[in-house]
């Protein structure tokens, strides 16, 4: 039997489901190895432009439920007429730190860093992103730990304020080296009380 699929989509500001079965055509989607990984998919000029917030670039969240279980989730970042469609864009949760600077210097004062570990510095970046103002997403960083380190007494790893570089590129760069740690991104149910009502928590019905 093929899987039943279903697609949702979320305001990421307010958590409230905008709609619980898109009607995305043309799907495609998959994780990446070191990066967000995207979705494509297709729907009708009639249905965005009767419904144009259901599917907002860059404020609106999307999920892919595969026979009941989320199999991915991201954030879209286009929504165009392309040919007699609409062409939808999305990318997985990292995609989300490409978009935010530090504003304060050195993570809101978490760093610098010397011989510190890659992933504290990843969990230190999603922590200070979500700590910015309509800025959180409940995204929640593993515990794992490498054995690689970053930053020296005479060279530490800084994040400079007056440096526009995005929070997504400095991840990148942190696991660019050959024995630097790896990511990949992940989508799942809330299932525990201790689990923000939000973002994460399934819908009880269909729009």
């Amino acid at each position: 039997m093929a899987p039943a699929y279903r697609y949702l989509t979320q305001d990421a500001l307010t958590g409230a489901w905008l709609h619980t079965a898109l009607p995305l055509t043309n799907v495609e989607y998959g994780p990446e190895l070191k990066g967000p990984g995207a979705l494509t998919g297709t729907l009708s000029p009639k249905f965005v432009s009767s419904n144009p917030a259901y599917t907002d670039p860059g404020t609106t969240l999307i999920y892919i439920e595969r026979d009941s279980r989320l199999d991915w989730g991201g954030l879209i970042w286009r929504c165009e007429p392309e040919g007699s469609e609409y062409r939808l864009e999305a990318a997985s949760w990292s995609s989300y730190l490409a978009k935010r600077l530090d504003l304060d210097g050195e993570l809101g004062g978490r760093g610098p860093y010397t011989y510190t570990d890659p992933c504290k510095i990843i969990r230190d970046v999603w922590d200070y992103a979500q700590s910015i103002p309509d800025g959180d997403l409940s995204v929640a960083v593993d515990t794992i730990t490498s054995t690689a380190t970053v930053g020296t007494p005479e060279e530490p790893w800084h994040s400079y304020w007056w440096e526009p570089t995005p929070l997504g590129d400095r991840i990148d760069d942190l696991v660019s080296e050959a024995d630097a740690p790896e990511y990949t991104c992940d989508t799942a149910w809330a299932t525990s009380q201790l689990v923000p009502s939000g973002l994460y928590t399934k819908p009880s019905g269909g729009i």
